[in-house]
């Protein structure tokens, strides 16, 4: 059985070094939230970010004492690629088919500099369901800004949900929040799943 900590907006890390042990990163937000553990170093890591983040680099040098694989694709609802609104850096990259509300127009990014961006992304379902094994310890953290409700809905129709042990998710207002309510009716049917849906 292998442990693994699949951190799905990995950015500069917090999560991950939350989750080996740092009660300070992020103000202690990120520690608080997960499961209290005396595994975590039996643990491997894959952190999906944008492959236009700006700090990529440093994110792989503060991991390098743990098993840690960056892979630079969106996470989204198909292998191929998609556009994705960007300047490389800030909270408020998303991918632009996600950056609405209902039928509205996607909205752009607040820095003028941004550029919509054709990048790699990945169905997370099949990733899951490709690369592990049901009775592997799996841990899936969600902050990719709006699209979690898509990739939410695939995991539970693909049943990939169920090879999941925790689930860890932050939902913004924007995307298709409006199946947040039975996204999280479904997810809370599935036995001996820890789920929080307040990651900040």
């Amino acid at each position: 059985m292998r442990k693994v900590f699949i951190d799905c907006g990995v950015r500069e890390g917090d999560a991950i070094a939350a989750f080996l042990g740092d009660k300070e990163v992020g103000g202690g937000e990120y520690y608080n939230r997960l499961l209290p553990r005396e595994d975590a170093h039996e643990f491997s890591f894959i952190g999906f970010e944008s492959p236009d983040f700006k700090f990529k680099e440093e994110t792989k040098k503060r991991f390098t004492h743990v098993p840690f694989e960056l892979k630079e694709q969106l996470v989204w609802i198909f292998d191929g690629a998609v556009e994705f609104d960007t300047d490389g850096e800030s909270y408020d990259c998303r991918l632009l088919e996600v950056s609405r509300t209902g039928d509205a127009e996607p909205w752009r990014h607040p820095n003028p500099l941004s550029e919509i961006k054709l990048l790699p992304c990945i169905d997370l379902a099949a990733f899951v369901m490709n690369n592990f094994n049901p009775d592997d310890y799996l841990i899936l953290k969600l902050d990719i800004e709006g699209a979690e409700y898509d990739v939410l809905q695939r995991i539970i129709e693909t049943k990939a949900i169920s090879w999941l042990n925790e689930l860890y998710a932050e939902y913004h207002w924007w995307g298709r929040a409006e199946l947040r309510p039975q996204l999280e009716d479904d997810i809370k049917k599935i036995e001996g799943l820890y789920y929080r849906n307040d990651w900040p």
